[in-house]
């Protein structure tokens, strides 16, 4: 979570699930730049299995 904050603008947590593998968070993200160079580094960090970055522009599906 340190270094989300520190990569991105504005974040928040939109769901967390714990099992006997590990946690799984799914957040909200502004980012500084359009860049997404933080996906790497996030996981670099030691224990983060796996790291996504979908893009949201504000319309559903119906």
């Amino acid at each position: 979570m340190k270094q989300i904050a520190q990569s991105v603008k504005k974040h928040s947590v939109k769901s967390k699930t714990i099992s006997d593998s590990g946690m799984e968070f799914t957040l909200e993200v502004r980012l500084k730049e359009s860049s997404t160079k933080f996906v790497g580094a996030i996981k670099a960090i030691p224990g983060v299995k796996s790291a996504a970055l979908v893009s949201y522009n504000g319309d559903y599906m119906s």
